[in-house]
């Protein structure tokens, strides 16, 4: 990620003592993130609608839930292994991770310009119960089983399949897990802990899937329920990512380059959200 340390504006990581309330004021725009930068979290509410919460062109944004019947259940992990677009119109599919452990491949078609959609929800063979964090890149899903990292090739339709143990240990304080960027080289994730570090992991896209992990701050990252990688529309070595805490705050971080393994954030509060995000 970039340069050596955090910026001032890193005093915005929510801590357990500083978090501010969700009803605290939002701050709409960030000094020094630029205006392309973006970063959005999947959210499913209780009554299990789909919303989308983010930051974009310099401000905040939480979508109103799009029209179609409601979810059967509202997932406890979702990682998006496909997305298509062609104006207005595209769709998604996840494979969604349901309370009990069973797995699902969920299909979303989405009209931006009405705000509707329609979805399949399709039961899949296996259980993941004992699951930590999950993630995908194009190629693979990543998922945190216990304290192992097991990498899968996402299969036809968006089924996990051939799935390696790449690490068997060492993972078992992470609480969300996110795909920040590839090469061809090699998968890059970023991770939270229970015990508030953020690191960055990177798995080799080679049969054994050789990995390599930074810690990148050793603190200050332990209350967020979910942390996703954006980026910038106008400079791909950046990242953009957006953190949403138990309590509800929404933050952003901004680094100009993640490609390195150091950190330089500009960030603060943007909003509250109170509905689960992923």
């Amino acid at each position: 990620m970039s340069a050596a340390a955090l910026a001032v504006g890193l005093a915005a990581t929510p801590s357990s003592a500083t978090t501010a309330s969700p009803s605290a004021p939002s701050r709409a725009t960030i000094s020094g993130i630029p205006q392309d930068c973006h970063a959005e979290a999947l959210s499913v509410s209780s009554s299990r609608y789909r919303h989308f919460v983010g930051y974009n062109f310099g401000s905040y944004f939480a979508s109103p839930r799009l029209k179609q019947r409601s979810l059967p259940f509202q997932p406890r992990f979702v990682a998006l292994t496909q997305s298509w677009w062609a104006g207005d119109s595209g769709g998604e599919r996840h494979l969604a991770v349901d309370s009990a452990g069973r797995l699902h491949v969920w299909r979303q078609n989405i009209n931006d310009y009405t705000g509707t959609g329609s979805y399949s929800m399709k039961r899949i063979t296996g259980s993941w119960k004992g699951t930590k964090a999950l993630t995908a890149s194009k190629k693979y899903i990543y998922r945190v089983s216990g304290s192992a990292l097991v990498r899968y090739e996402i299969g036809s339709g968006g089924v996990p399949v051939r799935g390696r143990v790449v690490v068997p240990s060492g993972y078992g304080s992470v609480k969300t897990l996110t795909h920040d960027y590839s090469t061809p080289q090699a998968d890059t994730l970023i991770a939270t802990t229970t015990g508030g570090a953020l690191r960055q992991i990177k798995v080799r896209r080679t049969t054994t899937g050789r990995t390599t992990s930074v810690t990148l701050r050793s603190s200050g990252f332990e209350n967020f329920r979910s942390f996703t990688a954006g980026g910038c529309w106008d400079r791909s070595w950046s990242g953009t990512y957006l953190g949403v805490t138990k309590a509800g705050g929404v933050y952003v971080y901004y680094d100009a380059d993640r490609t390195d393994s150091r950190v330089f954030f500009k960030s603060g509060r943007v909003g509250s959200w109170s509905q689960r995000t992923y």
